[in-house]
């Protein structure tokens, strides 16, 4: 094709495509009548005040979350108290009371059905005070979805490359029974009610000793001497070995980016969570934090692990330098202590924060460190036999 007959079909369909977005028929102009403030908020601060919210309850299909604040900070009920994640719970709250509505509908039962605004659809929201009293209770259907480029677009477009498919762009709910469209799509009620909680975890950098332990013996022990040396294997490595480098390097960032999916029931049967045999890794970094986490087999294609402690065994009497003043050292003692408090601190923190639970995390989490010691060993390789020395013809 040339160059010229392809501009001009490009022409064609950029034209096309202007038509298609001006004259399709029922293509809602009413995001952007939301977005500039003609639409009426779905919940005015004269119907909700957010700041009287102190619980909520998430429910479909029998299914109930419940975040709740007791003492000042929110739980999830649903999970042990476990701490809320308060980011997603904010956002939340801020995109109802900042939500407006599309447009009201009156829906028969038939469609209210097909919308899953019913009570098999549904996911039934209710927004409580203090007291446990209703202020507010919301029925979430189905998302309103929005036809992307190839799902229904002319043909000119296609042929620049619309991928199609539908995204969402807004949700069908019940207030106060009344039917109504918003433009906010409310994945959140979707979610599983480990969404709600708090995420933030702990994590080990720049390890400098790590060490595995079972039934009270250590299976292997690494060190490095500093953050820019490599983890060696501590022991006698057999005349036919080598250590495997790239396993010793795995360990070194194994807990850098730690996460975990769920956390399990406090009280739960060792046997229900693969605790029943226990290992212990055992780990300082470089800031002398050292942390020993218990965690057990595999159940039902789970890992669970247990921190067990945080401590900082740091050395806490300071050496004065050799050519320190005495007027320097007030101050250097200051510094000196007021690090030494921090350090303490934190490890409290993190003691308080996690020790308590056990925390279920991705199967493949634990696998740089659940090793045995032959798995940082490989053969050496072997020689290359000499070349056979070919013999000269003897003169005659």
């Amino acid at each position: 094709m040339k160059s010229k007959q392809l501009l001009i079909l490009l022409a064609i369909a950029v034209v096309l495509g202007i038509v298609y977005v001006a004259t399709r028929p029922g293509e809602e102009t009413w995001g952007e009548a939301a977005k500039s403030g003609q639409a009426a908020r779905l919940l005015p601060e004269s119907e909700l005040d957010p700041t009287k919210v102190a619980g909520m309850t998430f429910t479909k299909n029998g299914k109930t979350v419940n975040l709740v604040m007791e003492d000042g900070s929110w739980i999830v009920k649903e999970r042990f108290g476990y701490p809320a994640n308060m980011d997603n719970l904010k956002s939340f709250l801020v995109s109802l009371t900042d939500c407006t509505v599309a447009r009201e509908l009156t829906l028969s039962d038939t469609q209210k059905e097909e919308l899953k605004l019913d009570d098999n659809g549904a996911v039934t929201v209710q927004l409580k005070d203090a007291s446990g009293t209703v202020l507010k209770t919301i029925l979430f259907g189905a998302q309103h979805t929005r036809e992307m480029e190839g799902g229904g677009m002319p043909q000119g477009m296609m042929m620049m490359g619309g991928g199609g498919g539908a995204i969402p762009n807004g949700r069908y709910i019940v207030k106060d029974g009344k039917s109504v469209l918003v433009s906010e799509t409310f994945s959140p009620v979707d979610s599983d009610v480990a969404y709600w909680l708090d995420k933030e975890f702990f994590k080990i950098e720049d390890i400098k000793t790590a060490e595995l332990i079972v039934d009270g013996k250590s299976l292997w022990k690494l060190a490095r001497g500093d953050k820019n040396a490599d983890l060696l294997l501590d022991a006698v490595i057999p005349d036919d070995k080598e250590t495997d480098a790239s396993r010793l390097s795995s360990v070194k960032n194994a807990f850098s980016w730690i996460r975990f999916n769920d956390v399990a029931d406090p009280d739960a049967k060792p046997e229900d969570i693969g605790f029943a045999k226990t290992k212990t890794f055992v780990a300082t970094d470089f800031d002398d934090f050292r942390y020993t986490i218990d965690f057990g087999e595999e159940k039902d294609g789970k890992r669970f692990l247990k921190i067990k402690s945080v401590e900082w065994i740091g050395e806490a009497t300071r050496k004065p330098g050799a050519d320190e003043k005495p007027e320097d050292k007030k101050k250097l003692d200051d510094d000196f202590a007021k690090s030494i408090a921090e350090k303490q601190d934190k490890a409290t923190e993190l003691n308080t924060q996690f020790a308590p639970w056990i925390y279920e995390v991705g199967t493949y989490s634990l696998g740089s460190v659940d090793k045995s010691f032959d798995d940082f060993l490989k053969d050496k390789p072997k020689p290359e036999p000499e070349p056979e020395k070919k013999e000269e013809p003897k003169e005659e």
